[in-house]
């Protein structure tokens, strides 16, 4: 198994979304990911997409950067679904495309 460092080299762009009304294992854990890309590969493009961002989470450093639609043309090297083990429910990254070369790492918390 591969840690998050090495699955993040060579990455430049990288997409994380949270399942449809998330909760707040679902949006803390986007914004750990995101939080941290931004600290330790600050050269990544990073982004955050959640559904319906609440203020109760407005503490949390950067909230004001989640994105809650996809850009239609937007390509990323690494997508990154965020979601709880018995989850079901549809991930709002469903329309961004991922380049051919790399393949999304799927992180279950």
């Amino acid at each position: 198994m591969k840690n998050i460092s090495e699955i993040l080299e060579n990455v430049k762009t990288v997409g994380i979304g949270g399942h449809i009304r998330p909760d707040g294992d679902c949006i803390g854990s986007c914004m750990a990911l995101y939080l941290y890309i931004r600290k330790y590969f600050p050269d990544i493009e990073a982004d955050v997409y959640l559904e319906d961002r609440k203020p109760v989470f407005d503490y949390i450093d950067r909230m004001d950067e989640v994105k809650t639609e996809a850009e239609e043309d937007k390509v990323y090297d690494l997508l990154s679904p965020v979601m709880s083990a018995h989850w079901t429910g549809l991930l709002l990254l469903g329309n961004i495309s991922m380049q051919q070369k790399r393949q999304p790492a799927l992180i279950i918390m």
